[in-house]
């Protein structure tokens, strides 16, 4: 995660400090760099098709062609950690669950990037507690509209080439929504990119989601809700100015993922925007001379009750 804006916490400009026992990591077994999930029910947990892959292509951030192929698709190659803060430990609130099944969207990258969405069956179900805890999913009629405050979560690189050591926790970052309008304006001359309904775009220069946040969640607060809008799958490394990361828009896959978890039970809640959507009439001009109406940007299957407890020292 990048946060520049806060670099008077500590010299990584990380974010604060959090608690939230709705975000886990999942690791394929040969790999050492974690990616996020969020836990759906006690047997399922979602994510995206798999980890972030710039080598190829570092001018856009992608994932990999064959994400989840192969022995990717193999249950047994990953492993789910429930409840994780640090990817060092201690993490005596840690669970750990092997995966029985892998579910891939279907039309998964029919569109580059789209339909970036996979659910994990867990090999047993989890029990939740105070540390683990059970996502609120945004709803097929969700509206979320330009600047609308959300934040993201992940144990990702505080810079391009500067990954969080493993002793730190956990990282958020908050972030604004960006209109579909806007993002695709950005992202139109990025050849492998094409912005769709499939997908949600949020954050601003210097504050994003970044190598390594593949598969973490974008969770938005309504009242005491914390709704999961997003799930991080791509963008242009990172937190550049006119590059807002892009994430799966998780209120169009609930009838998949209602179909997939075969009657357990899902929670999902609606978020709505108050007001007129300022994307609505944002013109997308030639480079550089994109003009936005959105007012100034102020402010990153677990993520149902998500607790927020800044520590950050003063």
């Amino acid at each position: 995660l990048i946060d520049v804006k806060r670099n008077r916490i500590n010299r990584f400009g990380q974010a604060l400090y959090i608690n939230i026992p709705t975000t886990a990591a999942f690791l394929f077994r040969r790999q050492t760099l974690p990616s996020g999930v969020s836990a759906l029910t006690e047997a399922f947990v979602t994510s995206q098709n798999g980890l972030l892959d710039c080598g190829q292509t570092p001018d856009l951030c992608r994932p990999r062609g064959t994400r989840i192929k192969g022995s990717g698709r193999t249950p047994g190659a990953w492993v789910v950690y429930l409840g994780r803060e640090t990817q060092a430990g201690p993490n005596p609130n840690e669970v750990r669950s092997t995966v029985s099944q892998v579910l891939v969207h279907p039309d998964y990258n029919n569109t580059l990037f789209n339909n970036d969405i996979a659910l994990l069956k867990l090999q047993s179900p989890v029990q939740f507690n105070d540390f683990i805890r059970p996502v609120c999913l945004a709803s097929n009629v969700s509206q979320f509209h330009t600047s609308t405050p959300c934040w993201a979560t992940g144990w990702g690189n505080l810079r391009s080439n500067l990954s969080l050591p493993a002793s730190q926790p956990l990282q958020e970052v908050p972030v604004p929504v960006v209109g579909e309008n806007q993002c695709a304006c950005g992202y139109r001359l990025e050849a492998d990119a094409n912005i769709t309904n499939e997908m949600i775009c949020a954050g601003e220069e210097n504050r994003g989601t970044c190598q390594g946040d593949s598969g973490g969640p974008l969770q938005c607060k309504q009242a005491s809700n914390w709704i999961q809008a997003g799930i991080t799958s791509f963008g242009v490394p990172c937190a550049r100015a006119g590059f807002p990361e892009v994430y799966a828009r998780v209120s169009q896959f609930q009838t998949w993922i209602t179909e997939q978890v075969a009657g357990a039970t899902v929670s999902f809640v609606t978020f709505r925007s108050n007001g007129t959507d300022a994307d609505n009439s944002f013109v997308c001009r030639s480079p550089n001379t994109a003009s936005s109406v959105a007012p100034e940007l102020t402010f990153v299957i677990i993520i149902a009750a998500m607790l927020l407890q800044n520590t950050m020292t003063q």
